[in-house]
């Protein structure tokens, strides 16, 4: 068994308009959200081995604080195809990922995460910002997932339920 956690990014910053989409930081909320998740997946001992993002600096620096906050060590992983991923970028992200990797925590999106997490459990949710699905998947190996891979949905965490 593998466990994919798949979260959307944190509340972004529309502050500045001359910034492209792909740019726009953390608010601080956002910011706030992260590092309350971060902690959160530590007290729920739920902790990723591994950590991949899109590129987007948002998604990139919501890893980066949940990561500081799980108290992870490293950079985490960056992948270009996780912004505005379709059902087959997430795909070819995760049967990349190395065997030792029990779980692992992706960092997207919308519309795409929401649309690949009902592809893999069949179950429609949003995903609001900061959010995190937690799903059990019936691999033994990253490399055996594919598109017709089905998971179990075990939880739903959002920012505004975490204390």
């Amino acid at each position: 068994m593998r466990t994919l956690m798949l979260m959307r990014h944190a509340m972004s910053s529309h502050e500045d308009d001359s910034l492209s989409d792909h740019d726009r930081p953390l608010d601080q909320r956002g910011r706030m959200d992260a590092n309350r998740m971060g902690r959160f997946v530590v007290e729920r001992n739920v902790v990723p081995q591994a950590f991949v993002a899109s590129t987007a600096v948002r998604a990139r620096d919501t890893m980066r604080l949940v990561m500081k906050s799980a108290n992870v060590r490293g950079e985490g992983e960056l992948q270009a195809e996780l912004y505005l991923a379709e059902i087959t970028h997430f795909v070819k992200v995760l049967v990349k990922l190395p065997v030792e990797y029990g779980r692992v925590m992706l960092v997207g999106h919308c519309p795409g995460i929401e649309e690949f997490l009902a592809h893999v459990t069949g179950a429609a949710r949003h995903l609001p910002t900061g959010a995190i699905a937690h799903i059990e998947l019936p691999i033994s190996a990253w490399k055996d997932f594919s598109s017709a891979t089905r998971g179990e949905l075990l939880n739903l965490w959002l920012p505004k339920d975490i204390s």
